[in-house]
């Protein structure tokens, strides 16, 4: 009567658990279930899921890691429980990149949609960065992907990247030999005043 009174008013515990268990698996599959309602509701994710693995619902679990945004935790249970090929590892990453793009995380986003194959939305995240050393790189992985309809346009920004950072350098030597010759000037000070003798 305190199990099912305790199970009802959502207070289960690891003890009631096991007590549980002597009552057949039909009772003990409710308690650990209502266990993982609880859990959930207190925002403990990866002990619910770990429950819920517990169970047998694999996907259950990974989905609603994804849905709590656990995305890394979600990919880990996807590759040790599914097979490689699985959609729902393809749709993890996915979901993670778009994320990760969302709030600005482009290296994450960029890792998150090559692992999930999308190399061409990749390319875009990465040409978002305009400095020469991330467009020398997108231009890589876009030769190595095969993302031939793209390599032209990168091609182009890659120059005009090159020509920018060339007038940033010049722009940079400008200003430092005319603060060196501002502090030369400032060193020896105002020059003498020559006056004609009459």
């Amino acid at each position: 009567k305190q199990w099912y009174q305790r199970r009802v008013r959502g207070t289960v515990s690891e003890s009631l658990l096991s007590v549980a268990v002597m009552c057949g698996m039909d009772k003990y599959r409710d308690t650990v279930r209502c266990y993982i309602n609880q859990l959930r509701g207190s925002r403990d994710f990866l002990a619910a899921a770990s429950y819920m693995l517990l169970l047998g619902e694999t996907r259950q679990a990974i989905n609603m890691l994804v849905q709590e945004g656990c995305f890394r935790e979600a990919v880990t249970i996807a590759k040790m429980r599914l097979s490689p090929s699985d959609e729902l590892i393809r749709s993890i990453y996915e979901q993670w990149a778009r994320k990760q793009e969302a709030e600005m995380q482009f290296d994450s986003a960029i890792k998150c949609y090559l692992a999930c194959g999308d190399a061409n939305r990749a390319i875009m995240v990465m040409l978002r960065r305009k400095d020469v050393a991330s467009l020398e790189t997108t231009l890589q992985v876009a030769e190595i992907t095969g993302e031939e309809g793209m390599v032209g346009a990168i091609r182009e920004a890659l120059e005009e990247a090159r020509e920018r950072e060339k007038v940033e350098e010049v722009r940079e030597g400008v200003e430092k030999l005319d603060c060196e010759e501002k502090k030369g000037k400032e060193q020896n000070g105002p020059s003498p005043v020559v006056q004609n003798g009459s």
